[in-house]
């Protein structure tokens, strides 16, 4: 069983203890048994993977890249995650490009099933997946304990992509623009915005919010 978050207090004080000692409550996390056997599973045999029915093949290596970009959900789609695979993403119009969920995107773009040789093959590529994977698994591990703090976690990580999304075209102080969707998300909602902590304006700042009015659109 995976080492569980510890969260001792609600609101602002869970947040910054949270703050505090989340490096060292990743380490732990990253060293719970189950982690470590999918991370050196992982190391050991993506290096044999040539093509996406390669990897959807072998459950463990879909695990563990499925969760690296937060699509554990969809461990089960084998034949949707091949054909977004396979199509990869230099054709603007592949399936990855015209999808809406741009995780699919992020995901082809790192594997690049439509490279010659594919990124799998790369020595540095297990690590990148690895770190991401690690990462993604600690945040759901938090929102178990408190989901509110999972979901102040996730724009500290992610909304520097959401601001630079073409869907994201006008300036709308205090929003922040989510492509997956195509909608915009009140940032106050996240606990750290709502108490005007640090961790809020860090994002405010990473996140570009004073986007300017793409007006050749």
């Amino acid at each position: 069983m995976a080492f569980q978050p510890i969260i001792p207090f609600g609101g602002m004080a869970g947040w910054n203890f949270l703050q505090r000692t989340r490096e060292s409550q990743q380490e732990t996390f990253n060293n719970s048994p189950d982690i470590k056997n999918d991370i050196e599973y992982f190391k050991e045999h993506i290096g044999e993977v040539q093509t996406a029915e390669d990897l959807v093949s072998d459950y463990r290596l879909l695990k563990v890249s499925l969760g690296a970009f937060g699509l554990g959900d969809d461990l089960g789609s084998k034949a949707y995650i091949q054909k977004v695979l396979e199509e990869g993403s230099l054709d603007p119009q592949s399936f990855a490009n015209r999808m809406a969920d741009k995780r699919y995107l992020a995901m082809t773009e790192a594997f690049g099933f439509d490279l010659e040789p594919p990124n799998t093959q790369l020595s540095d590529f297990p690590d990148k997946i690895i770190g991401k994977f690690q990462t993604n698994q600690f945040e759901i591990a938090v929102g178990e304990q408190n989901n509110n703090m999972r979901l102040s976690m996730v724009p500290e990580n992610g909304l520097r992509s959401w601001a630079t999304s073409p869907w994201c075209r006008f300036s709308r102080p205090r929003w922040a623009c989510h492509p997956a969707h195509r909608r915009w998300i009140l940032i106050s909602k996240f606990p750290s915005c709502v108490t005007g902590q640090a961790g809020c304006l860090a994002t405010v700042k990473s996140a570009s919010f004073r986007m300017r009015t793409n007006r050749k659109s």
